[in-house]
């Protein structure tokens, strides 16, 4: 049998996308100074982030936009 097409599910399947995003937004705030900035903002930084890629979903922003 040969395959056409395969598909990998890679949402926290095959990455761990909240630890990346975590260590990334620790390292960003780091480096401006701000040690504990990630943890001080955790919650609104995902409240925020939660209603964005809703609006993306619903097509009521684009990724352009976003950027």
């Amino acid at each position: 049998m040969k395959y056409e097409i395969i598909l990998f599910d890679v949402d926290d399947t095959l990455f761990d996308f909240s630890m990346s995003e975590g260590m990334a937004l620790h390292k960003a705030f780091s480096e401006f100074g701000l040690p504990t900035g990630f943890a001080d903002y955790e919650a609104h930084y995902k409240e925020i982030s939660k209603l964005l890629w809703r609006d993306l979903e619903q097509g009521l922003t684009t990724l352009s936009e976003l950027g």
